[in-house]
């Protein structure tokens, strides 16, 4: 059964570090995004960018193991919000 483009060590080391974030992070809204994680940690989708469905890279996995989005789509997503006032 193909489970996407990560490997089963990888997902095994992803779900270990989500895991941890969610002990460590309390706020609401970075939890919802552990736990919709892990929840498609073995979905073949898993690892591709949302938005425009490149492999996010593995670097950025390990850092943000939640993250749905590569880095050039995520960068270009915080540009394009607007900054809130001092």
């Amino acid at each position: 059964m193909d489970t996407g483009i990560l490997t089963r060590g990888q997902r095994d080391l992803l779900r270990e570090a989500l895991t941890r974030r969610a002990g460590v992070d309390r706020d609401a809204r970075d939890l919802a995004e552990v736990e919709s994680a892990l929840s498609r940690l073995g979905e073949p989708g898993f690892g591709l960018c949302a938005q425009c469905e490149e492999p996010i890279g593995w670097e950025r996995l390990l850092a943000r193991p939640e993250a749905s989005r590569c880095v050039r789509c995520q960068s270009a997503s915080e540009r394009s919000q607007p900054r809130p006032s001092l």
